[in-house]
């Protein structure tokens, strides 16, 4: 996963990123971090990289984030923009790019929140799972799996539309996707959070109305992950 971060004030570009880092540490991914003083060195740097979400200062000389906000939406790509500003009325004029959010410079203390939505939104919207079927490459968007099965040594993936099943080790895959919302109930399930229903003491109730048992030692692990989804999705 990567982030751009772009300020004319460097002092608070170090801030910004420090603290962007301490959060990220929460979470089992790996993101590379890029930083821009300008707005044409932003610029620069989507020729070669395309970030999946930008934290963009507003006000900027030369070039104002409202301008690069501009351009950005005429090259391809899905990057999300952060607009981060120290006058509130510039927020504004910056509704007509579809900002994913805005910061306060004067407070950052919904940066744990911002970051949090982010990861749950690429998660959601970006991420694939591949795998191979008779030499038949598949890739399958993470929002459509709703789970895992495993039996002797192969494993189902059941999707919103279909179910596919392949030779595959459902404890490599739990630990593939050990940075998104996916719990374990049962050595023979893994579960997209996405698609629970309701979690009792002994099964889960999928959405589809389908049921899957939970085991005993593993009810707060699955309670505890299903309560980080919905707080990612509702917070």
């Amino acid at each position: 996963m990567n982030f751009i971060f772009c300020d004319d004030d460097t002092a608070f570009l170090d801030t910004i990123t420090d603290l962007t880092r301490n959060e990220l540490r929460r979470y089992p991914i790996e993101v590379q971090i890029i930083t821009c003083s300008s707005g044409e060195q932003l610029l620069s740097q989507m020729e070669n990289t395309e970030p999946d979400a930008i934290f963009l200062d507003i006000d900027m000389p030369e070039m104002t984030g409202i301008h690069v906000a501009e351009k950005l939406e005429k090259m391809p790509g899905s990057s999300i923009i952060i607009f981060v500003s120290s006058k509130d009325h510039l927020v504004f004029e910056s509704f007509s790019y579809h900002p994913f959010w805005f910061l306060r410079k004067s407070d950052l203390s919904q940066l744990s929140i911002v970051v949090e939505k982010i990861l749950a939104y690429v998660r959601n919207t970006k991420y694939i799972f591949d795998f191979e079927i008779h030499k038949q490459h598949i890739s399958i968007f993470l929002k459509d799996i709703r789970y895992f099965e495993n039996h002797n040594h192969y494993v189902t993936v059941h999707t919103t539309s279909k179910s596919y099943k392949y030779k595959a080790s459902i404890g490599e895959i739990s630990k593939e996707l050990s940075a998104f919302y996916f719990a374990r109930p049962h050595v023979g399930f893994l579960v997209n959070c996405q698609y629970i229903a309701i979690i009792s003491q002994s099964e889960l109730k999928l959405l589809s109305g389908e049921t899957i048992p939970i085991a005993r030692n593993r009810l707060k692990d699955v309670q505890k992950k299903f309560i980080e989804y919905t707080r990612s999705v509702h917070v």
